[in-house]
């Protein structure tokens, strides 16, 4: 039994369905709950940075339920390494316990907390709540699918030997220590009128969504879940999430399912392969030639490709800090093959604006686009036209960001190459630049390649 615990919340914004603070409740006469405002990480770069009101938002209500099982949070603000330090100290804590994150950068610091612990004669717990499963868990795999038959069966016999307890009373002493409203200079201080979903699963589970492999591709319909913010903030358990879908056993459930592997997936890869995070993947497109031609990665920030699809995905990612799934392998396609512009010159504009941003899972994501990564199928290089006709074929999805077009014709919004659109030609022409991406990356083959022969 410990005397006091120090219980820290990092992504994991919930309290029931916590396994950290379920322990805590259970082997501690005193808990303090503390979630660091962490200024390396989340200091806003941008102007009303919504993902600070997301977060508050979620803060709220962990700090709402805390207050209903006779607790409170304690909010403070500074590196996190450092401020763990000071109130396992200052308050005598005998045992710090926390949910793990994944990646070299975590696992540095959580190595120097562990470290610091030991010395001091501080117990310290982790638990693995943000993955269904720990990536060492589970046999390594470079590819998706045989990734996901592996994975499966371990997942399924780890829930079935899960508990449900909840947390009925929480004992924590009370400390002078910064709360949640003293803090709220360090978020978004503008007004947002939408507020995040409470109960996110119970209203994915209310939609229809029997036809939910065609409708996710549909941006006008926006048929997707709206899960990964959530997700990344861990305001809604991973857990819940596979018990649901893969208990009802839909068609439909099925996708969802395999798309929380996927998340899963990308962890997996950054733990068992942490060199290929600031390298690609792949070694023989390692060393393709790219362009980076300045003004054109600023046209493509500035939504002025003059592709409309392209320039409507980055006009809902500045307005709404997301962008649908498919409309972002076309845009992610089109910077890395069309405009040849590196991939880790880009992640940053993702990394600034998107909601859901989760550096293990955006940087695959990025080297998948750019065709650098763990990926045995050929080349994929998106054609914006083509995409365009397919999945908004009545332009819908384009003319709520792009509204200036809607006086043209649908054919000449769709192909801006080969029709009079009335607009600012097409920065690049998509079929030169497509052959121009295939030799580059072809050759760089062929370099690695014959670099292998000559050291036989």
């Amino acid at each position: 039994m410990y005397k006091r615990w120090l219980i820290w919340f990092r992504q994991d914004l919930r309290i029931q369905d916590n396994t950290a603070l379920l322990q805590a409740s259970k082997l501690c006469e005193q808990v303090i709950p503390i979630f660091i405002l962490n200024h390396q990480v989340t200091q806003p770069r941008i102007e009303d940075d919504k993902r600070l009101w997301f977060l508050y938002a979620h803060l709220e209500q962990v700090a709402e339920d805390l207050h209903n099982l006779w607790s409170y949070l304690v909010v403070d603000a500074w590196v996190q390494k450092d401020m763990i330090q000071h109130y396992l100290d200052k308050y005598e804590c005998d045992a710090l316990f926390y949910n793990r994150s994944y990646g070299p950068w975590h696992d540095q610091r959580d190595k120097e907390i562990y470290d610091w612990c030991f010395d001091e004669h501080i117990q310290v717990e982790t638990y693995d709540d943000y993955l269904l499963m720990h990536p060492a868990k589970v046999p390594t795999r470079k590819v998706y699918t045989p990734f996901y038959k592996k994975r499966l069966p371990l997942v399924e016999e780890a829930q079935k030997n899960r508990s449900d307890e909840s947390i009925h009373k929480l004992s924590s002493p009370r400390i002078d220590a910064p709360d949640l409203d003293s803090q709220k200079n360090f978020f978004s201080t503008k007004k947002h009128t939408h507020r995040p979903v409470k109960n996110m699963l119970s209203s994915i589970a209310a939609q229809d969504l029997h036809d939910y492999n065609e409708t996710r591709n549909i941006p006008s319909i926006d048929g997707t879940t709206k899960l990964s913010p959530y997700l990344r903030f861990w305001a809604v358990s991973p857990r819940k999430v596979f018990t649901y879908f893969h208990t009802h056993k839909n068609p439909w459930h099925e996708i969802i399912v395999k798309e929380l592997a996927w998340r899963e997936f990308w962890q997996h890869i950054a733990y068992h392969f942490p060199y290929a995070i600031q390298s690609s993947f792949q070694e023989k497109r390692r060393h393709i030639e790219r362009d980076n031609n300045k003004e054109w990665f600023e046209a493509w920030k500035q939504w002025k490709t003059w592709y409309p699809l392209v320039d409507a995905g980055m006009r809902q990612l500045r307005e709404e800090n997301r962008m649908h799934n498919r409309v972002r392998m076309v845009v992610a396609s089109f910077l890395t093959k069309d405009l040849l512009i590196d991939r880790k010159r880009w992640a940053q504009h993702f990394a600034d604006y998107l909601l859901d941003h989760d550096r293990n899972v955006n940087t695959w994501n990025r080297q998948r686009s750019a065709s650098v990564w763990a990926d045995p199928k050929p080349l994929r290089i998106f054609n914006p036209i083509l995409q365009s006709k397919r999945f908004d074929p009545e332009c819908e999805y384009i003319l709520k960001y792009v509204p200036e077009l809607e006086w043209q014709e649908k054919k000449a919004i769709h192909d801006p190459i080969t029709h009079d659109l009335s607009y600012t030609p097409p920065l690049v022409d998509h079929y030169i630049r497509r052959k121009k991406a295939m030799e580059r990356y072809n050759t760089s083959k062929a370099r690695y390649e014959q670099s292998l022969e000559q050291n036989k």
